[in-house]
Formats: C-alpha cells, sequence, structure tokens
C-alpha cells in the first residue's frame, strides 16, 4: 500500500489530528470539527477504506487488526509517532480498533456515537440479523467468492442523476428530517461528497467485520484518553433510547474515559446542542484558539 492509496483532505496546521467518517459520508463529515480545531491541529479527514476513496482491505476476512494495521500505515508514512484520533460510526469503528491495537499511538480518541453500546443487527434489521450470521459464517469457507457475490448484489451500480442544487436541498432536507437535525452548510456539503464516493468489492469483508466485531469489548479494554460523545436519542426514536439508556447505566467508570451526552440521535456532532466546545475543551485548546465555523478553505488535498 502506498500513501495514494488513501484519499485526504487537509484543514489547519499543527498536531495531527486522524478524522474517520461513517459510511455513506466522505472525510468531509469531520469538517465543522477540523475548522474549529485549525489554529492547533492539521485534521486529515481520511475516506473508509473501499467505500469511499480511499483503496480497500483486500483481504480474503478483515479483522480488527488489519483495520488498525491499515491506519499505522498511514501514520508511518506521514512520520507520525502519536496522533490524536476521530471518528463517526463505522469511522469510530476504525478509530476503536486502532487505538485498541496501537494504543501508544494514540494522544486522544474521540468516538462520536460509537462504542458504548453494542451494534445490534438484530434491533436495526430484525430477522435479517440471522442472514448476517449466517454470511459471517460463510466467509470463512468462500472468502473473495462470497464477496464478488454480495457486492453484485448489494451494490450494483446505477447511473445517478446530477445533483442540481435543488436536488442537493432537497436531499439535505430530507436526511435532516429523517435524523432530526437542523439543516446547515456542513451536512449539505457532506451530502454533495457523496456523489463523488464509490463502493468497491473490499467495502464487503469490512462491513462484515463491523457487523461480527464486540465493539463494547474493545471499548472496555482502552487504555488511552478518550472521549465518549453519544446521542440519547430521546424523542427521535423511543426505542433506541431505551438501549442506550441501558448500556450508559453499565458504561466503565475509568479516570480516563469521559462521557458527553447530547440530546440528539446518531449524528451528534451536527446536533443543535453542539458538543464542539467540548472536543476543544478535551484536546486542552482555548477558546481563544478554536475557529467559528466557516466551511470555506481546503489548505490541500491528496
Amino acid at each position: 500500500m502506498a500513501l495514494d492509496d488513501y484519499f485526504v483532505q487537509k484543514i489547519g496546521r499543527g498536531k495531527p489530528l486522524l478524522f474517520f467518517p461513517a459510511a455513506g459520508f466522505g472525510g468531509l463529515e469531520g469538517l465543522n470539527i477540523a475548522e474549529m480545531l485549525q489554529e492547533e491541529f492539521e485534521s486529515h479527514l481520511i475516506d473508509l477504506p473501499g467505500l469511499g476513496r480511499s483503496k480497500g482491505l483486500d483481504y480474503r476476512r478483515v479483522t480488527t487488526r488489519e483495520i488498525a494495521d491499515w491506519v499505522k500505515r498511514y501514520l508511518d508514512f506521514n512520520h507520525f509517532q502519536k496522533v490524536t484520533i476521530a471518528g463517526h460510526s463505522m469511522g469510530g469503528f476504525i478509530a476503536l480498533a486502532f487505538a485498541y491495537h496501537y494504543p501508544e499511538c494514540i494522544e486522544h480518541l474521540i468516538l462520536l456515537d460509537h462504542g458504548h453500546k453494542k451494534i445490534s443487527l438484530k434491533a436495526d434489521v430484525g430477522f435479517f440479523s440471522i442472514v448476517f450470521s449466517l454470511i459471517n459464517v460463510m466467509e470463512k469457507f468462500m472468502g473473495r467468492r462470497l464477496h464478488q457475490f454480495l457486492h453484485s448484489f448489494f451494490m450494483t451500480d446505477g447511473a445517478e442523476e446530477p445533483l442540481t442544487q435543488e436536488i442537493l436541498q432537497k436531499k439535505t432536507q430530507e436526511f435532516c428530517e429523517k435524523m432530526k437535525i437542523e439543516e446547515g452548510p456542513y451536512i449539505a456539503l457532506a451530502i454533495k461528497e457523496q456523489g463523488s464516493l464509490d463502493s468497491d468489492i473490499t467495502a464487503i469483508p469490512l462491513m462484515l467485520c463491523f457487523s461480527r466485531t464486540n465493539v463494547l469489548k474493545l471499548f472496555h479494554q482502552l487504555s488511552v484518553p478518550t472521549l465518549e460523545i453519544y446521542g440519547t436519542f430521546k424523542g427521535i426514536d423511543d426505542k433506541e433510547a431505551k438501549r442506550t439508556e441501558k448500556w450508559v447505566r453499565k458504561k466503565p467508570s475509568k479516570s480516563f474515559i469521559q462521557y458527553f451526552e447530547v440530546d440528539a440521535g446518531h449524528y451528534v456532532h451536527w446536533a443543535t446542542e453542539s458538543p464542539l466546545k467540548e472536543i476543544a475543551r478535551f484536546l486542552n485548546v482555548s477558546e481563544d484558539h478554536t475557529q467559528p465555523p466557516t466551511t470555506t478553505t481546503l489548505l490541500s488535498q491528496s
């Protein structure tokens, strides 16, 4: 693998911060965080492997170790000894896997609505959780043949309509209504970037690894300074709110893990009750050195 295999957009100057987005979004999902910290941090907004413009993990079966090694190679290419790493949803899974396997390389870990509770396929997809379990067993024996079948079945490429300003506005509005968040330029920009993303066959083993990993076990074994920002889902999704409340009661009480609750759903960093000041506080960035969001300058892109 080479540095060119990572699609990265960089914001700011200073200490390195890596951000990994949720599945379905590119690195620009973390732009509001990057712009706020740009006076003290150089944020590397990195597309997910195989689910964005970064080259995928070409393995018969992906484990958290392969994911962590993928991040570690990026550090080595850039000669980084230690970094701050942040991630949302599946991006949080990438960050958590790296912190678990390479704690010595972590300055700070920021998890956005990930790690504090189990991934519940049963809660998300009901009966089809049995199908996912079966697929994970089949992967052990079929490997790439199974990946090829699933990719052709679930990720068939289709011609998309041109993303006009009117269509972008409609997509942004629909997304915000569904997620119960206020519309804003950062969300629109992240949705606009979706049109540049592509998923290849290597996305399948990554998603299967995500579905079968006990992230709560990894979270409980963390040994690095961590900020967990989670949404309560109250007034948004009653079922998920109860699940969240249940797991939060069981959260590990460790001096190096801090929790910040947001009255929001899954997209906590875009919530009206913004956690951005809490992120700055956790990273010891004074208010004088934080910048208000502008959605303007990408200093460099690779």
